[in-house]
């Protein structure tokens, strides 16, 4: 039947800003998320030829910036702490280097005036060009499951069972978390 109508279960993952797969003008990076399984990043060349760089780390997401590649690692599930490593050369993606620990699980990845910034369960942390805590325990328990900016002043953050407003706009950064009432904390 043509106009049959077929229910397609949506997947399981949401779409990160910074996704785990980046395709560059000489080749692509994949990276994997296993949880407690591990995961790996591998880079194939324009000839098809596929290489493996990371093997047994949980690749969040991929964060081009300029000429280079912030990896960044973790283990969402069990809200491991994560850390960032770094690609300087991603044409030629044999020497990766340790950037920093982040102390945190990352959840989402937003460069926000010329920062990397790093939303994770327990802080959004700037990590890049500078490494600082911004805030800590901004979501009070909550765990975060998206990150956007809204206008130049604020951030919109979401959360199991609300959502939170990040006031980047004064030096010290706030937050302000709005909850469903039968999640009140």
């Amino acid at each position: 039947m043509d106009d049959e109508i077929v229910y397609q279960k949506p997947p399981l993952s949401r779409k990160r800003v910074f996704p785990s797969d980046l395709e560059m003008e000489y080749g692509s990076y994949f990276g994997t998320d296993e949880g407690e399984w591990g995961g790996e990043l591998i880079f194939e060349d324009l000839e098809g030829k596929r290489s493996t760089i990371l093997s047994e780390s949980n690749v969040y997401s991929l964060v081009p910036w300029g000429n280079m590649i912030f990896v960044m690692l973790g283990w969402e599930h069990m809200y491991a702490d994560g850390s960032i490593l770094l690609i300087r050369d991603p044409s030629s993606p044999t020497e990766i280097e340790k950037y920093t620990e982040i102390g945190d699980a990352p959840i989402e990845t937003l460069i926000i005036n010329q920062s990397l910034v790093v939303f994770g369960y327990d802080s959004i942390i700037q990590a890049y060009p500078i490494f600082e805590t911004l805030v800590l325990d901004p979501w009070k328990g909550m765990r975060p499951t998206s990150a956007v900016q809204f206008d130049d002043d604020r951030l919109v953050v979401g959360l199991h069972g609300g959502m939170a407003v990040v006031n980047i706009s004064e030096s010290k950064w706030t937050t302000k978390v709005y909850v469903q009432p039968e999640h009140r904390l």
